[in-house]
């Protein structure tokens, strides 16, 4: 008999396969609900900015599992904000 799996499990594969079709998906955090979306799908985070009804010219939170990631996404990130990675021990907000 194969491993139980966490009751979770089924919502969590529903919630990748909305993400890799351009979705959003809520979230909880530790404070309140998020939203979330590829943030190298532009449908998807266009999606946020409409739900939110905010300017695109306002910001969005970004999460990257590596600096190869980030640099990837934000090529042109400050000199500044790579020293700090650099000297930080934990992740970096």
């Amino acid at each position: 008999m194969g491993k139980k799996r966490p009751h979770w499990h089924e919502d969590a594969l529903a919630a990748v396969r909305a993400l890799r079709k351009d979705g959003v998906i809520s979230h909880p955090t530790d404070t309140v609900w998020g939203l979330a979306a590829d943030a190298t799908s532009t449908t998807g985070v266009q999606r946020i900015f409409d739900i939110k009804q905010r300017a695109t010219s306002e910001t969005l939170l970004m999460l990257v599992d590596s600096e190869q990631a980030l640099e990837q996404l934000l090529p042109n990130l400050p000199e500044a904000a790579w020293e700090l990675l650099e000297v930080s021990d934990r992740p970096v907000t």
